[in-house]
C-alpha cells in the first residue's frame, strides 16, 4: 500500500511540474523561429550531424555530429544565453584511402547577453572559448582560444534573419600546434510557410577564415534546405535538413556538406518585457 501511495504522489508532483509550462501556447511560427534563433530564451537540446564530402586528394568522408545545449538565464532586464557544441568526429586519414579515427572533439562554447525586448530588431555579444578536450590529436587543435561574439537578428512576421559572428584567438595550449585565428560567420535566413502547419525554409551556412594562413583562407558555402516542427503538447521537435556547396575552399574543407539537425525545445517560461 505504501509503494502505491509513494508512486501516486510522484505521478502528481511530475504533472503538476510539468502543467506549469502548459500555461502558455505559442504559435508554431514563433516556436520556429525561436529555434532557430542564436539568442534564445528558453532551453533546447540539439543534435546536428555535418557530413563532409570530398575531404583531401582521396576525397574522403568526414562525419561531425554535434550535440548543442542551450541554456538561457534570466538576470532582470537581460538575458543571457549560453549556447554548447560538443563534438564527436569521425575523421578519415586524408592521406590515405583507408583509416580513421573517431572522439571527442573540442568544445566551444558561447555567452550572448542580449536585453530583454519586444523589438523587432535585437542584438546580443558576449564572450566565445575553445577549450581542448579532443580525445585525439587529428580533431582537436589542443589550443585553448577566446575572442568576441556577436548577433544581429530581425524577427518580424514569419522572418528570422541576421548575422552572428566570431573570432577566436589563441591563448595557450600546446607550442607544438599551430596557432589558431580563425573568423566566423553564420549568416541565418528563415521563413515559416503560411498555412503549412509547421514548414520551414532555412539558410544557416558556416563561413570561416583562417588567418593564420595567407592561401585557400576562406571557406564560402552557398546553400540552404527546409525543416518542419511537430508539436506535441507543450513540448515541440524541429527537424531540418540543409545542403552546402563549398563555393571557396579552405585548404582542408570538403567539396560539399549536408546538415541534419534534430531539436527537441523545451515550452518558453516567460514572455519579454
Amino acid at each position: 500500500m505504501n509503494s502505491h501511495i509513494v508512486r501516486f504522489s510522484v505521478l502528481i508532483l511530475i504533472l503538476v511540474f510539468f502543467s506549469g509550462f502548459a500555461r502558455q501556447i505559442e504559435s508554431i511560427a514563433d516556436i520556429e523561429k525561436a529555434a532557430q534563433n542564436p539568442l534564445a530564451d528558453r532551453i533546447f537540446l540539439g543534435v546536428q550531424s555535418y557530413t563532409n564530402f570530398g575531404l583531401g586528394p582521396y576525397n574522403r568522408v568526414q562525419e561531425i555530429l554535434n550535440v548543442q545545449p542551450v541554456i538561457p538565464f534570466d538576470f532582470g532586464n537581460w538575458n543571457l544565453t549560453t549556447r554548447w557544441v560538443i563534438p564527436f568526429v569521425f575523421q578519415p586519414e586524408l592521406t590515405s584511402e583507408s583509416g580513421r579515427d573517431f572522439g571527442l572533439g573540442d568544445l566551444k562554447t558561447f555567452f550572448f547577453f542580449n536585453v530583454h525586448t519586444a523589438r523587432s530588431i535585437r542584438s546580443g555579444f558576449g564572450p566565445v572559448f575553445l577549450i581542448p578536450t579532443a580525445t585525439d590529436n587529428s580533431i582537436g587543435a589542443d589550443k585553448w582560444a577566446l575572442g568576441p561574439a556577436v548577433v544581429v537578428e530581425i524577427n518580424s512576421r514569419q522572418w528570422l534573419v541576421g548575422l552572428r559572428v566570431d573570432n577566436l584567438w589563441t591563448f595557450a595550449g600546446d607550442d607544438d600546434r599551430e596557432d589558431l585565428n580563425i573568423l566566423t560567420m553564420q549568416p541565418f535566413i528563415n521563413f515559416v510557410v503560411p498555412g503549412t502547419d509547421g514548414l520551414l525554409l532555412t539558410s544557416t551556412p558556416v563561413i570561416t577564415a583562417n588567418w593564420e594562413t595567407s592561401t585557400n583562407r576562406w571557406t564560402v558555402p552557398l546553400g540552404g534546405g527546409a525543416g518542419y516542427l511537430i508539436r506535441v503538447k507543450e513540448f515541440s521537435f524541429l527537424g531540418t535538413v540543409q545542403g552546402f556547396w563549398n563555393a571557396l575552399r579552405g585548404e582542408l574543407s570538403p567539396d560539399w556538406t549536408m546538415q541534419i539537425t534534430l531539436q527537441a525545445i523545451f515550452p518558453k517560461k516567460r514572455q519579454p518585457d
